[in-house]
């Protein structure tokens, strides 16, 4: 008897798996959106995200002055989504990456230079502290995966 075989006929003679019981899990609805918002930080504060909280009129100075406190003179930037004009305003005298063309052609820069991405997101989940990215591309998911920050 072949191992295909042997593995075969042991998985025939094997019982009828169990049924798994009911998780009993349902998803967190929120009372409201600050508590929403609270619940969503605290996730994402669980998996070592470090959280800026912005005005959205101070978007461009506080994202500038973080850069600046961080360093950061090279990064990637995703393009497109509602504060665009406000990211390219922060990251004014930085060399900054735009993707575009073949990844093969802005690969290494991407990998070897860039001490940061940007990209946007088009949500967050509150119960789970998750980011809900749309990548495309003109913002691939390499800009959030490779960059240390």
């Amino acid at each position: 008897m072949s191992s295909k075989e042997a593995i075969l006929s042991r998985l025939r003679g094997a019982a009828t798996p169990m049924a798994h019981a009911p998780h009993g899990w349902q998803p967190w609805r929120g009372e409201d959106d600050g508590a929403r918002r609270e619940r969503f930080l605290a996730g994402i504060s669980a998996s070592h995200a470090e959280i800026l909280t912005v005005k959205e009129a101070h978007l461009a100075r506080d994202l500038a002055a973080w850069l600046d406190g961080e360093a950061i003179t090279h990064l990637a930037c995703g393009q497109g989504g509602r504060w665009q004009a406000d990211v390219a305003t922060a990251c004014a005298g930085r060399s900054v990456l735009t993707p575009a063309g073949e990844f093969a052609g802005w690969k290494d820069e991407l990998f070897d230079a860039c001490q940061a991405g940007i990209t946007h997101c088009a949500g967050a989940i509150a119960d789970t502290g998750t980011l809900v990215l749309l990548p495309d591309g003109g913002e691939p998911r390499t800009l959030s995966l490779v960059p240390p920050c």
